[in-house]
């Protein structure tokens, strides 16, 4: 088969865990989807046995896994290339198209306005690359037919009239570096997001959500009526929150993306303005993050 013939390749670098990977694979399809071209997800980032691996497998986007090989001596020139803006030397070996890294936070027009083949490196979170094709994204990323058999029977518990509350505390508090970027939530973001979910959608049924369940039930476990889901799964999980009727995030691309797969027009979601740490807030532009008609705290 001539690979010219079947369209441009697109390839998204993924890095990071399951949300960071839905932006960055939400990036390359939309742009794939515009130009006709192919999309290849590279999964060169994650070595076997690491803490975080390939998590989009799972889901029904049809997209290509590959894999870039790097020899000693490449490894060590991309290392010197990662201090060097816009050097040739981040390009991946062999690739001959465009190699497109975004520069910030901030959405990057360059991204839906390539050309033929283009690899994208970075972590594209703003809700401007999902809006170019909102509905096809939805269905490509749909969690529901990689959820487990319990994760189905449980979402019966949930859709109208119940709330998925997001707890982000695992490696928010564990690891100094990413916590330097992203802070952590207080308690009273989730306790006034809750109050205001309850005030604003009488009845609600609240379920919550988190990576450090301890923590979690810490911080909301005098709430009445609430109840806290775990042994779940990350992929069951954003299925299940994906499935409730109102969302509170917390500042996580994974909670995120929990709020956005949600297709209903004007779904209930309150999410955090300190999406970064204040010292972050003060370098990198969020304005592009957060769809129109979500309630900010």
């Amino acid at each position: 088969m001539d690979e010219r013939a079947a369209g441009p390749v697109i390839r998204a670098e993924l890095r990071g865990g399951l949300g960071n990977q839905l932006f960055q694979a939400a990036a390359g399809f939309a742009l794939a989807r515009k130009i006709g071209g192919r999309l290849q997800l590279d999964v060169s980032h994650y070595k076997p046995g690491a803490a975080r691996g390939y998590a989009l497998g799972d889901f029904p986007h049809g997209a290509e896994v590959v894999r870039t090989s790097r020899t000693p001596l490449q490894r060590a020139l991309r290392r010197i290339g990662k201090a060097l803006p816009g050097s040739v030397l981040k390009k991946p070996p062999g690739w001959r198209g465009a190699f497109i890294e975004e520069a910030s936070y901030a959405y990057d027009p360059r991204v839906l306005a390539a050309e033929g083949d283009a690899y994208l490196r970075g972590y594209f979170q703003s809700r401007r690359y999902l809006d170019a094709c909102a509905g096809d994204l939805r269905a490509a990323f749909d969690p529901r037919p990689g959820a487990s058999a319990r994760a189905l029977d449980f979402a019966q518990e949930l859709g109208e009239g119940s709330l998925a509350l997001h707890v982000r505390a695992g490696d928010f508090l564990q690891d100094s570096k990413i916590n330097a970027v992203h802070g952590t939530l207080p308690a009273d973001y989730y306790r006034d997001a809750l109050g205001l979910a309850r005030a604003s959608l009488p009845g609600l049924r609240a379920f919550v959500f988190s990576d450090n369940a301890p923590v979690a039930r810490a911080l909301l476990g005098d709430e009445p009526g609430v109840m806290f889901v775990e042994g779940f799964s990350a992929h069951d999980d954003l299925y299940l929150m994906s499935s409730a009727g109102a969302h509170v995030i917390a500042n996580s691309t994974f909670s995120y993306w929990s709020a956005w797969l949600d297709p209903r027009p004007g779904a209930f979601v309150i999410a955090p303005r300190a999406w970064l740490s204040a010292d972050q807030l003060r370098k990198q532009s969020i304005a592009d993050l957060y769809p129109p008609g979500w309630t900010l705290l």
